[in-house]
């Protein structure tokens, strides 16, 4: 008999991902974090801000932008970019 040990509901142990699957949404995840720096930078060079878009408010505005943006342009396949990495990556690991 033992004593001294509580027992109650067992700690949740949470799932762990297999490695080629947390690979693949770094990939994935590095795609979207790129697009959305390729957006900030051609955003930069554009010097039409007027109206809605001036002063601090208009860069929340244009960050919320090219976020969402850069969500959208990599939502599924993306770009190709996250894949080919994700290949190029998962080879080297093997």
């Amino acid at each position: 008999m033992q004593t001294g040990i509580i027992q109650g509901p067992s700690p949740r142990i949470p799932k762990v991902e297999p490695e080629t699957d947390r690979l693949k949404k770094a990939c994935m995840d590095f795609e979207s974090i790129f697009v959305n720096e390729m957006l900030k930078s051609a955003d930069r060079g554009f010097s039409g801000d007027s109206g809605l878009l001036k002063g601090n408010d208009g860069k929340i505005i244009k960050s919320m932008f090219n976020e969402t943006m850069a969500e959208s342009l990599t939502s599924g396949n993306g770009i190709g970019l996250g894949n080919l990495l994700f290949e190029k990556l998962n080879i080297a690991e093997k």
